[in-house]
């Protein structure tokens, strides 16, 4: 039995005519309207982003090595050698990647004010989840209304709204939004953060925050192969780090570091080594293999005779 309409009534008649035209017009643009209303939030949500990024942007820093300085002028000397970002989580203590500091005997912390400090010690640092705290040397330039950023060491939820601030491309104080898309479990590494929000090279060691301003993990890789997939170090080891009196930055980059490039440079000593010991100079030969072992700690097994 078909529904019918008394044309008698045309009131009626046009109600109905209207509601047709207004569901066959939701259902034909039902997806335009969806992608329309998708990237809008609320009110209180774009007011709650801008005070969160008022707060949390004083706190980070970009962070440049440098290869070499001249104590005697006061002044570095060589290029820079690698750009990143960081955070202040105390008064003049700076977390960071580890691998940002990788190849620079000299490190310097730009500020949202634009002074910049040497940094000093390292304090603090965890290899295996690539993370490390240093300490400023000149804190006088330290603005006092730099306040560290809370860390909160529960693991995000995946959909949670976060935000990057950092230095991408050397950019500093640059702000991205995005969501946690995943949460991976890495059989030696634990978890790490996936997200959305763009990052690019001088991204590694941006502080990961959530809505409320606290950090939630670090920044420290992206596949270039993928669009968006960017991951992020949790929060809950920053707050394993194990504190130090610390050692002079140079010294930790010379001791520590660069264990991959030492290991490097042993295995050319060691390759010195025998030559050495082809050109009948045996003595000199030692020579090289005690300061690749004292130097190095090179850990594998080698020949000396020819």
């Amino acid at each position: 039995m078909t529904n019918m309409v008394d044309v008698s009534n045309l009131e009626q008649y046009n109600k109905v005519i209207r509601h047709k035209k207004t569901c066959n017009i939701v259902r034909r643009y039902s997806w335009v309207i969806f992608l329309a209303i998708l990237p809008f939030y609320p009110a209180s949500a774009q007011s709650s982003l801008k005070n969160i990024i008022k707060k949390v942007q004083p706190s980070t820093v970009m962070l440049v090595t440098y290869e070499s300085f001249d104590f005697s002028k006061n002044t570095l000397v060589g290029k820079i050698t690698s750009v990143g970002s960081g955070f202040f989580i105390g008064k003049n203590r700076i977390v960071t990647n580890r691998h940002v500091f990788k190849g620079g005997f000299v490190a310097k912390a730009k500020l949202a004010n634009g002074e910049e400090c040497f940094i000093g010690k390292v304090i603090a640092e965890d290899k295996e989840h690539d993370l490390v705290c240093v300490e400023i040397i000149d804190t006088h330039k330290t603005p006092m209304d730099i306040k560290p950023l809370e860390i909160d060491t529960t693991l995000p939820e995946v959909g949670d709204r976060i935000i990057v601030v950092g230095s991408p491309l050397g950019l500093e104080a640059t702000v991205s939004e995005g969501i946690v898309s995943s949460v991976r479990k890495l059989p030696q590494d634990g978890e790490i953060i996936q997200i959305t929000a763009p990052v690019s090279p001088g991204s590694s060691g941006s502080p990961l925050l959530n809505m409320k301003g606290k950090v939630i993990g670090v920044v420290f890789a992206q596949l270039k192969e993928g669009q968006n997939l960017n991951f992020a170090i949790p929060s809950k080891y920053i707050a394993q780090l194990k504190y130090t009196k610390g050692l002079p930055f140079h010294e930790w980059y010379l001791t520590k570091i660069d264990e991959d490039l030492n290991r490097e440079k042993a295995i050319d000593l060691l390759i010195d080594n025998s030559l050495w010991f082809g050109l009948g100079n045996k003595e000199f030969a030692v020579k090289m293999l005690k300061k690749a072992e004292k130097m190095y700690n090179v850990c594998r097994d080698y020949h000396t005779d020819p």
